[in-house]
């Protein structure tokens, strides 16, 4: 069946809700990459090498974070005036959220002595604070969820914007004070801890009522999970296993390039925020036409740029000592970009409780790792070429996956 346009006062409403979360998305990015860059020319590669392995673990052990967004925010979308009120629902999100973020927690303390070890650290307590990390985030994961289903992107916007400011601080005193690796990370929990307090405050109702509390979204968050968690897996593990394989000036190299990526992979994520709450409620195909579409042109467009402008890149990202890396800016971009579009195509599926692209995306990163491990570690170049590998198949399997259910009635939650 063909999809239906758009009136036009809609797509009005959704290019202004763009542009908003679009505003707030890119001044946290701008922040982050500043965070990025601040630690990459005041730290030895050696030890970005280090730290950036971790920080990618923070988003690994932060996975369960956005599923639980996601989920909350399917629930408030689809919430009508005579269901669960906006308090009750914000108090659910949020004893979600505590509960998953005390068991990452836990994991990441039990697991700090290995971690360590596999990473090459002088100490488990590095790891210790991403645990923390991981707590505070989905705290903030909750409350961006209650925005998000409700269409409040102007808080979902400043909630984005916290976050990066607060890091930034974090890392610049880091950087400022000549800190270790533990202590990078220790000012990053306490990053995250504040921006949790602040996301919080929007919420603050929901507070006295955490204990009274019975239901939680805890299982349809560990079925998302399988889908969100699979491709943040999958866009932070190159990072780690080239620390593990590559000599440490080279995976401090790595480390500078996948800030490209990075910003490829997150730059566009707006779009599907916009889009998904609708895609949540009513047929899908249209948002995801819209959405996977603009993320495709805005790809294409970074992926010119990096291949006209290299060289400036890289030395304005990560200094002359990296220059030399400048041909696999645009590899590193690509690479991205096929995650972005992977990415929208993540929340049409997690939209409809559709569990077949989690299923692909996990097969298709432990293939990555798998080659990564086995035959492809190299160097920076064959790291980068697997990713790029699992992209394209997940994006052409993933589209196929997707749409073949882009229409019918919106199952009940």
């Amino acid at each position: 069946m063909e999809a239906r346009r758009l009136p036009l006062p809609r797509l009005v409403e959704k290019g202004g809700a763009a542009a908003l979360v679009g505003a707030g998305t890119l001044m946290a990015n701008v922040l982050g990459y500043a965070f990025f860059l601040v630690l990459s020319h005041a730290l030895e590669p050696a030890r970005f090498g280090a730290v950036a392995a971790l920080l990618n673990l923070v988003v690994i052990a932060g996975v369960p974070a956005l599923a639980l967004q996601l989920v909350v925010a399917r629930h408030v979308a689809r919430a009508t005036p005579t269901e669960d009120g906006p308090l009750e629902l914000d108090t659910m999100a949020l004893r979600t959220g505590l509960l998953i973020g005390a068991g990452s927690m836990a994991l990441m303390g039990a697991a700090s002595p290995l971690l360590a070890d596999v990473l090459h650290l002088n100490s488990p307590w590095a790891v210790v604070w991403v645990g923390v990390t991981s707590l505070a985030t989905c705290v903030t994961f909750a409350v961006q969820g209650c925005l998000q289903g409700h269409e409040r992107f102007m808080s979902l916007a400043g909630i984005y914007v916290a976050t990066g400011v607060a890091r930034f601080a974090s890392g610049a005193i880091a950087a400022w004070r000549g800190w270790d690796t533990s202590a990078v990370l220790a000012a990053t929990a306490v990053a995250a801890l504040i921006t949790a307090g602040a996301a919080g405050a929007l919420v603050v109702g929901a507070f006295p009522h955490l204990v009274r509390a019975r239901t939680t979204w805890f299982k349809p968050t560990l079925v998302a999970t399988a889908t969100t968690s699979g491709l943040l897996v999958l866009s932070n593990v190159d990072t780690p296993l080239a620390r593990h394989f590559l000599a440490a000036e080279a995976a401090g190299g790595y480390a500078v390039l996948s800030i490209f990526a990075k910003a490829a992979f997150w730059g566009p994520g707006f779009l599907a925020t916009v889009a998904y709450p609708s895609m949540a409620r009513h047929d899908r195909r249209q948002g995801l036409l819209w959405a996977s579409g603009l993320t495709l042109a805005i790809g294409a467009v970074a992926t010119c740029v990096a291949a006209a402008f290299g060289p400036s890149l890289i030395l304005l990202v990560g200094g002359r000592t990296y220059t030399s890396l400048a041909p696999l800016v645009p590899v590193f971009v690509v690479a991205g970009s096929l995650l972005s579009l992977t990415q929208v195509l993540a929340y049409a599926s997690v939209a409809r409780d559709d569990r077949r692209l989690g299923y692909l995306i996990w097969l298709v990163t432990a293939g990555i790792v798998a080659a990564i491990v086995l035959v492809s570690h190299g160097s920076v170049r064959q790291i980068v070429l697997a990713v790029v590998a699992g992209g394209l198949v997940l994006v052409l399997t993933g589209a196929a996956i997707v749409l073949s259910k882009a229409t019918g009635p919106v199952a009940a939650t």
